[in-house]
């Protein structure tokens, strides 16, 4: 499921980009006022998670991307290379 979360704001990384998540969370605690006293306190602690997580997810992305590139590279591809096809076709 998390997994699937992660895929999602991926996808949709320019739409949430541009969302301002400190203002919209603001308007969620501040609605209420149960919420105002069950997060008021959680407040500033929930924005530095949400910046730790934002810096890991860019440095994830960075390296999955490298990795990716280093992959392709080495033509280690799915059908690349000459073994694929070429020399057991003409064995047959």
């Amino acid at each position: 499921m998390r997994l699937n979360n992660m895929a999602l704001c991926h996808v949709h990384k320019a739409i949430l980009d541009k969302l301002d998540i400190e203002k919209l969370m603001q308007e969620f605690v501040l609605r209420k006022d149960n919420r105002r006293s069950l997060f008021g306190k959680y407040f500033n602690l929930m924005l530095l998670i949400q910046n730790v997580l934002l810096k890991w997810f860019d440095e994830w992305e960075k390296s999955i991307r490298s990795q990716a590139n280093a992959w392709m590279a080495h033509g280690t591809g799915r059908g690349s290379g000459a073994g694929a096809l070429g020399s057991q076709a003409n064995t047959i």
